[in-house]
């Protein structure tokens, strides 16, 4: 499981158990404190109800939340901006040291410093938690002079539907489809009202101009495979003219059939290059980007050599027990036996190709969503200039 890529989203208030079950397990382990499932239920809804109170963001790994991070404004007059408040963090025990908190608390800072009110990253650790402190240190956090007190009493909690994981805020019942805010690209899945107003970067959007981008970005991330595919399709077509100049080592083949074979090789290499480039950006350099190509060259050329490997056994071995098809009856028997071998190399395609294909769609999407976001975006603002919200991508 570690293997796989951790993907950042927003929390919906179909989050809210595993959210619950994080707060209480950190709570104990880090301060040895038992709270009321009740209180934190109820704390953790009205949070995901109402985005002013807060905002969790949750990792997911194998499709599993697996960390989680709670954020909170503070207005700053000091500094005329914006503290970002970082709470309630918390990493299942088999997922620690697999990089998932780091990947929350990037994703946050990144956020934070393109949101251009936001004057820094805030949060406050038990005294005694050493490792905690070193995780926040190797992020480039420091600690400050200043110490925390409090005056804690109970409050009583207000019948709302929010509390009790209803509507929210006022236009009808929280989203549960994936709608993304039409300024900045954020998930306002779990959100209500209308508009709706982005947690991210405070933006209105009307529902009526957000009810296709996620149907949009799906599209957006399936145009994007075409790069790290042509890479797959550039590496297929140099082989042979790599195994011709390999074979003029030992057979004079020319100067004129040497001269095109280095054209063309060098056509593809730069072809590759253009390709990779492109899903470079698509990606926008994150590191994970190299690791997500060289996967997929290694499955699209590793899938093509089973291929052929099926083909080409097939047809020895029909060849070898059929023999010459010099009569109808073994004529027959011969285009059987290719029925045969394409139904087997449909089945791998199928069977194996779509399941290697879902998982490097798990890999690459976590890498081109913002891309894909920003991209889909563009083409929605233009639609809707135009007066057309439906049928965006013909």
């Amino acid at each position: 499981m570690q293997d796989q890529p951790v993907t950042i989203r927003c929390a919906t208030l179909n989050d809210a158990d595993a959210l619950v079950a994080g707060n209480i397990a950190m709570a104990l382990e880090t301060e040895g404190r038992e709270l009321k499932h009740a209180a934190v239920l109820s704390g953790v809804r009205r949070a995901l109800a109402d985005d002013r109170r807060g905002v969790y963001y949750v990792a997911e790994r194998g499709g599993s939340v697996v960390g989680q991070m709670l954020l909170t404004h503070e207005w700053s007059d000091w500094r005329d901006g914006v503290f970002w408040w970082i709470q309630s963090v918390y990493v299942v025990p088999e997922a620690r040291r697999g990089g998932v908190y780091r990947a929350l608390h990037r994703h946050v800072e990144d956020r934070a410093r393109r949101t251009p009110d936001v004057c820094g990253l805030r949060l406050y650790v038990e005294a005694e938690n050493r490792a905690a402190q070193r995780v926040y240190e190797r992020m480039g956090m420091t600690a400050t002079s200043y110490r925390l007190y409090e005056t804690v009493w109970p409050v009583t909690l207000p019948a709302t539907s929010g509390a009790a994981g209803g509507s929210g805020a006022a236009g009808g019942p929280p989203s549960d489809v994936d709608l993304y805010c039409l300024e900045c690209g954020y998930n306002l899945r779990g959100l209500s009202g209308d508009p709706r107003r982005c947690p991210e970067c405070g933006y209105d959007n009307p529902v009526g101009a957000i009810e296709l981008p996620a149907d949009i970005i799906r599209k957006q991330l399936r145009r994007m495979e075409t790069a790290p595919a042509l890479c797959v399709g550039a590496v297929l077509c140099l082989t042979p003219f790599v195994l011709i100049l390999a074979l003029a080592r030992w057979v004079y083949l020319g100067n004129e059939i040497l001269i095109s074979v280095v054209s063309i090789s060098v056509l593809v290499l730069a072809a590759w290059t253009w390709s990779a480039a492109r899903f470079r950006s698509s990606c926008r350099a994150s590191p994970g980007w190299f690791a997500a190509l060289l996967r997929y060259h290694v499955c699209g050329l590793g899938l093509t050599a089973l291929v052929l490997g099926v083909i080409i056994g097939g047809v020895w071995s029909l060849q070898a027990s059929t023999g010459p098809a010099r009569n109808p009856s073994a004529m027959v028997g011969f285009l059987g036996g290719l029925a045969l071998i394409a139904a087997i190399v449909a089945l791998v395609i199928g069977f194996v190709g779509v399941r290697l294909h879902r998982w490097l769609k798990a890999a690459m999407e976590p890498l081109q969503r913002e891309v894909a976001v920003t991209l889909a975006r563009e083409r929605t603002r233009r639609e809707l200039a135009r007066g057309r919200r439906r049928r965006v991508f013909a």
